[in-house]
């Protein structure tokens, strides 16, 4: 009898954590404004300080630039300023890399951080972006990707929390 118990429990239980979740992640995906659009290097502020690793490869730390992201929603359109700090191999241009990320806008400001990589000098780089100011409470996906032509490409979402608005 103690065993049948702990079956329905444990079903019981499966079956309210599904329904409990199943409305959450079907919200999650209709709350969501994707936006694309494209980023602009500005200049290198401070090149950091490159440690050399003795395999030929360099620690990076603190690497400052600034950059204009243009964007399909304006939340996210700005001035980017941005850390990086990476393991560069210098003959071939690439290496993994790491940062952090500021847009500031008249609308408020977005911070966070992001992870991707160098390849022979373009990055690809993934991250998420908490909103402040305007956009407090709001959660942006972010992602830049190399273009062959011109400025870098951006794309993501912001997933619409109801704050900011």
């Amino acid at each position: 009898m103690k065993r049948k118990m702990k079956i329905l429990v444990a079903v019981l239980l499966t079956v309210a954590l599904v329904t409990a979740l199943f409305p959450a992640t079907s919200l999650a995906q209709e709350n969501k404004t994707y936006f694309t659009g494209e980023e602009c290097f500005g200049e290198i502020t401070d090149m950091g300080v490159w440690t050399p690793l003795g395999n030929g490869n360099f620690h990076i730390t603190g690497l400052h630039s600034w950059h204009i992201d243009t964007t399909t929603d304006p939340r996210l359109t700005g001035i980017d300023y941005v850390e990086v700090n990476g393991i560069m191999d210098p003959v071939t241009n690439s290496g993994p890399a790491w940062g952090t990320f500021e847009v500031v806008n008249a609308g408020g400001s977005w911070s966070g951080a992001g992870v991707g990589r160098e390849e022979d000098g373009n990055f690809t780089i993934d991250g998420l972006l908490h909103g402040s100011g305007g956009y407090e409470g709001l959660v942006a996906n972010w992602a830049f990707r190399p273009n062959p032509v011109g400025c870098s490409l951006l794309s993501g979402y912001i997933v619409e929390t109801g704050a900011g608005n």
